[in-house]
């Protein structure tokens, strides 16, 4: 799968880091599956193959147009997003830590908002980015109450502003 989305991106994609160019992408895409499988979200996976300038900074959107970006990486120091694409940022960020493409452990979670005030870095690759320390992030547990507030579950929970 990351052979073929990195294929779908031509040369309009983002600069690698590895010398496997897919590397990458699995990473992103077995983030995606397993945030939809765990949260109860679906993925057109015709659409991933479709969007050769990426997903716009958008995986999920609920009901009520929240939109959520799910990062997973390696090493998941930080959260990361880079200095470009921090006006599009979506509503809700997502860190998780890839074990295996089976194996995703979330991390935590925060909002776009908060985002656009973390520090920036550049961590060697002249790539500019907005990094907010994993240790800083909101326990994913929180990220399930935040889900029922705003729709996406049944619940007893009346939908309601955005809160952390």
């Amino acid at each position: 799968m990351g052979r073929k989305r990195q294929r779908s991106h031509g040369k309009q994609g983002t600069h690698r880091l590895f010398k496997d160019p897919n590397a990458e992408n699995i990473v992103g895409i077995a983030g995606e599956f397993a945030f939809a499988n765990e949260f109860g979200f679906t993925i057109d996976e015709d659409d991933l193959w479709q969007r050769p300038w990426g997903d716009g900074g958008v995986d999920f959107e609920l009901a009520n147009g929240l939109t959520i970006d799910v990062k997973c990486a390696r090493k998941p120091v930080f959260l990361l997003v880079k200095e470009t694409d921090i006006e599009q940022v979506a509503d809700v960020l997502v860190l998780g830590r890839f074990i295996d493409v089976d194996t995703i452990k979330w991390v935590g979670w925060t909002l776009g908002k908060v985002m656009r005030h973390a520090v920036m870095k550049d961590f060697g690759y002249g790539i500019r980015s907005y990094a907010l320390p994993a240790e800083d992030l909101t326990s994913m547990d929180r990220l399930k109450l935040f889900l029922e507030k705003n729709g996406h579950y049944d619940s007893e929970l009346d939908s309601g502003d955005i809160w952390l």
